[in-house]
């Protein structure tokens, strides 16, 4: 019952920008592409026609992991918001396998990530969240990540 290996209370420089660089190609698969869930598969909807893009809201050091692979991988997606794009110039509000999109007006794709919502972990806010201002969601998932990893490799 203990481990074999000491575990790092820090890490390199070098192994920071690597993880830094895989989150943030992470991050932006996550906004431009999103999520398909396994559900959809038997709905009898293709994937091409559901398209949920995904902001996670809440990124910051204790919700990346490593994976056995050494991977880093966001967890914990309970302040995520999911919106699906092609709804937008529709303007249908779709419910699918129990997920039901944001959206319900017609809206370009860079209205649906916008809000007026703080909410997160208030280390990581990007200063327009953090006041409560309008801000784009996906920006502030950039700025978390930017200021979570600003002190890894000292830490």
């Amino acid at each position: 019952p203990f481990l074999a290996q000491l575990m790092p209370v820090s890490i390199s420089e070098e192994r920071a920008k690597g993880y830094f660089l895989q989150l943030t190609s992470a991050l932006a698969y996550l906004h431009e592409n999103g999520v398909s869930k396994f559900p959809l598969k038997y709905s009898g909807i293709s994937k091409k026609s559901m398209s949920l893009h995904v902001a996670h809201n809440d990124i910051k050091p204790s919700n990346i992991m490593l994976s056995s692979t050494n991977t880093p991988i966001f967890v914990d997606f309970g302040f995520a918001q999911k919106w699906d794009v092609n709804a937008v110039h529709t303007g249908a509000s779709t419910l699918i396998g129990g997920l039901t999109t944001l959206t319900g007006h017609s809206a370009s794709c860079h209205e649906l990530f916008q809000s007026e919502i703080s909410w997160g972990t208030p280390e990581y806010l990007d200063p327009q969240r953090a006041k409560g201002l309008r801000h784009d969601e996906r920006a502030s998932d950039v700025w978390a990540l930017g200021v979570g990893f600003r002190d890894l490799p000292n830490l």
